[in-house]
């Protein structure tokens, strides 16, 4: 499975190929940590349906005539070439060019080129030139240019979210460890701590559990290998910082190296919590259903809190606290260990892998 085959990437590439197909140009924003591969994606995508993808390296020259270069139109540069030029040329029809600006200077350059292609294709709707992808890379792509007509604007770094590495991991981990608990619990803190970054979730799925769930050394090293430091701060460019509605989340790895607030270990509880929880519960329902006999004599009970009248509503505390004197040493351990499996999650506190993976909680 890749990455450009998951929701948030494939639905990217969809508006990036229909806005082509109608006509309009595209300016990707594209920052570091940004999914790797949507040019070859593009060029599969548009070449099933005939198109032909060409990629033109900014060499500081007028746009309109780099297109002619790469292009290789024999007799269309004695003259001057401009936007216009572009439209005139049958040559030119199904062609797509992804264009790499290397400085600010030529991102300036291009842009200008590209509403002045703009207003020439409106000025011919009959003709059908070239179709134009800018691809702007971390810095240059900041201030975010504006979206105008026959001109789409799109954020590759925002294409892909936890979401999206959550479908990946699972996949991953059921190769390695089938449909079991424990694949889902390593794929699920895994995407919670990797986020968006795709490097870092592949990193993270490599680890042993006991890594996985205490990730600070390798978030450190990953911080390292990225170059950031303590007074990095946290940028949309660099891939650091994603703004989610009001709210904005900082790259794992880079966190870390502030995390004065416990977030790393709440986004470890977060991935093991979703998958865990549910199955205490199951554990739970099953331990009363194999001893209902008697746990019901115990009914009606009262807690600190309530009194429960319907043995199922016994909660795993309470089971725990009737069996320990009235079961066999067995269950009696099977109980603790999911009672404290349940309690270090109630209160937010990740598990080791001994207390996730244990039968008690399995039920293996």
């Amino acid at each position: 499975m890749r990455i450009w085959q998951c929701p948030g990437p494939a639905r990217l590439l969809a508006e990036l190929t229909d806005a082509l197909v109608d006509g309009r140009s595209a300016i990707l924003r594209i920052p570091c940590l940004a999914p790797e591969g949507l040019e070859q994606e593009l060029a599969t995508v548009m070449g099933a349906d005939g198109w032909r993808m060409g990629r033109i390296e900014d060499t500081g020259s007028n746009p309109a005539r780099q297109v002619i270069e790469a292009a290789w139109v024999e007799n269309a540069l004695a003259s001057e070439v401009t936007a216009t030029t572009l439209t005139e040329r049958a040559e030119l029809a199904g062609r797509v060019f992804w264009c790499v600006p290397q400085d600010a200077t030529g991102v300036e350059r291009w842009l200008a080129f590209l509403d002045a292609y703009a207003v020439a294709c409106r000025a011919r709707p009959e003709a059908d030139g070239p179709r134009f992808v800018l691809s702007l890379l971390g810095t240059l792509a900041c201030p975010a240019p504006p979206k105008k007509i026959g001109i789409e604007v799109l954020d590759v770094g925002g294409a892909a979210n936890q979401t999206d590495l959550l479908l990946l991991a699972y996949h991953q981990t059921g190769t390695t460890f089938g449909a079991s608990l424990k694949a889902q619990v390593i794929a699920q803190t895994a995407a919670s701590i990797a986020l968006w970054d795709l490097a870092l979730l592949n990193r993270l799925l490599d680890e042993t559990p006991e890594r996985l769930f205490a990730p600070a050394s390798v978030l450190q090293c990953y911080a390292a290998e990225q170059g950031w430091e303590k007074a990095t701060p946290p940028s949309w460019q660099s891939g650091t910082r994603r703004e989610l509605g009001t709210n904005e989340e900082v790259h794992s790895a880079l966190l870390v190296l502030n995390d004065t607030k416990g977030v790393i270990p709440s986004r470890v509880w977060a991935g093991q919590a979703a998958v865990l929880l549910p199955a205490i519960e199951r554990r739970r329902l099953e331990l009363i259903e194999e001893h209902k006999d008697l746990l019901a004599r115990h009914i009606p009970f009262k807690t600190d809190y309530e009194t429960v009248s319907d043995v199922y509503s016994l909660q795993i505390g309470a089971v725990w606290y009737l069996l320990k004197n009235n079961a066999n040493s067995h269950t009696q351990s099977r109980t603790l260990r999911l009672k404290k499996a349940r309690d270090s999650l109630a209160h937010m506190t990740p598990l080791s892998p001994d207390d996730a993976f244990g039968s008690a909680v399995t039920g293996e």
